[in-house]
């Protein structure tokens, strides 16, 4: 893009812009995320809103700018069909990395290093500041602290006004946390607060300034005569959740995003929290009301409890014998149609008898085959010192029988 953009009237501003979102490429190459271009596009406009330039016109609204805004929409359609339109947002913290970090030695205010850690984390936590946003800047009239008329209580006050990303040029700041004191515990934020301002060099007006490698605790200065630099602030949040040992490599932005988080989980609503965080709209805050891994766990056990009652509510389950299909029914002799003889006849009343269990080598004693298949045709054959007879029942009666074959095997000892 052209150094001189913010020279350009709309309608050249609106065709390099389309260009400019259709060619945009990182330093070494690659395609931006979609979020990433989408902030490069805010961000272009606040600066062309802001001075010196102050311009009137919206390149994200303006009818003036739709051929550049459709080519962002495709820029955009093409980034995610790459798999670039995630978006990474900064994790929040989890109860016990908290817990595990108030507790550590990176936080204890009986040292210099602590104390600095310390306070900086309560700062950007309880004013939900983003990032590292004007950090560097800060001195020891940005913040004050006064009693609290209504409560009684010793609060934290933000007294200066800054530019931040929402808040530009002329606009008033009409949003800020307040960080009150918690009475009798030793992780009070106002009482870190204060120790910290007494403790810092007189002769430097920064709030952030450089812990010394070495101290007296009986010392009145903890610190050096020298400002934190600015890319401390950078990796303030990353260096520390290493240095504790966190969960996460947690950024300066998840300071934020648990403070945001916290309030909208204990029911404040977004305007409250808007309040304290300096968002504009709700949509942008929308980004912070998250579910936890615990919270759908909880919601898991609901839908259980729901759908499972207590054993002695539920019906039982059928067993795997109720489900078994039924036995077949014992098979009477009865059943076949054969052609009744005197043994046959013999046979089955036997068998009735007996409940219709049937003892074939019993019964099939004295039985003439050829009263059973009438009329047959014969082939003998001997194999293997074994003779055989294989015949075909030509009667008609009974029909199940006509043109079948059987074999007799003599010489065939059964082992009962």
């Amino acid at each position: 893009m052209d150094i001189r953009f913010e020279e350009y009237d709309e309608v050249r501003l609106n065709d390099i812009l389309g260009q400019f979102y259709m060619n945009a490429r990182k330093p070494d190459g690659n395609h931006y995320k979609i979020s990433s271009l989408e902030n490069i596009i805010y961000g272009l406009n606040r600066y062309l809103r802001s001075p010196p330039y102050n311009k009137t016109f919206s390149i994200i609204k303006d009818a003036a700018f739709n051929d550049a805004n459709v080519n962002f929409k495709a820029a955009t359609s093409e980034l995610k069909r790459m798999g670039l339109g995630t978006t990474d947002h900064y994790p929040s913290f989890n109860e016990t990395d908290l817990i595990k970090l108030y507790s550590s030695i990176y936080c204890a205010t009986n040292t210099p290093s602590g104390l600095y850690t310390k306070v900086q984390f309560d700062i950007r936590m309880y004013f939900c500041r983003r990032g590292q946003e004007n950090m560097h800047l800060m001195t020891k009239t940005t913040f004050g602290v006064e009693t609290d008329p209504a409560t009684g209580l010793k609060v934290v006050r933000k007294i200066e006004d800054e530019m931040t990303k929402n808040h530009r040029g002329t606009d008033k700041e009409e949003s800020s946390g307040v960080m009150p004191e918690v009475k009798d515990s030793p992780y009070c934020p106002v009482s870190s607060f204060v120790l910290y301002v007494s403790k810092l060099n007189l002769e430097n007006n920064r709030l952030w300034q450089r812990p010394p490698s070495s101290f007296y605790s009986s010392d009145d200065t903890w610190y050096c005569n020298e400002p934190v630099g600015e890319k401390k602030f950078t990796v303030f949040m990353s260096d520390l959740s290493k240095s504790a040992n966190l969960s996460h490599i947690y950024t300066n932005h998840s300071i934020r995003a648990t403070g945001a988080t916290i309030l909208s989980k204990n029911m404040y609503g977004p305007a409250q929290i808007m309040a304290v965080t300096g968002h504009k709209s709700v949509q942008s805050l929308t980004v912070y009301q998250r579910v936890g891994n615990s919270e759908k766990i909880k919601m898991g056990q609901t839908l259980s409890d729901n759908l499972v009652k207590k054993k002695n509510a539920m019906p039982a389950i059928p067993s795997t014998a109720i489900l078994a299909l039924p036995a077949p029914e014992p098979v009477s002799c009865n059943q076949l149609a054969l052609p009744i003889t005197e043994s046959s006849a013999n046979a089955n009343e036997n068998i009735q008898r007996e409940g219709g269990r049937i003892d074939f080598l019993k019964y099939l004693d004295g039985l003439d085959l050829a009263d059973v298949f009438g009329e047959y045709k014969e082939n003998r054959c001997v194999q293997n010192n074994v003779k055989s007879e294989t015949r075909t029942c030509m009667q008609s009666n009974p029909a199940l029988f006509n043109d079948c074959k059987f074999t007799i095997i003599h010489n065939l000892t059964i082992n009962k």
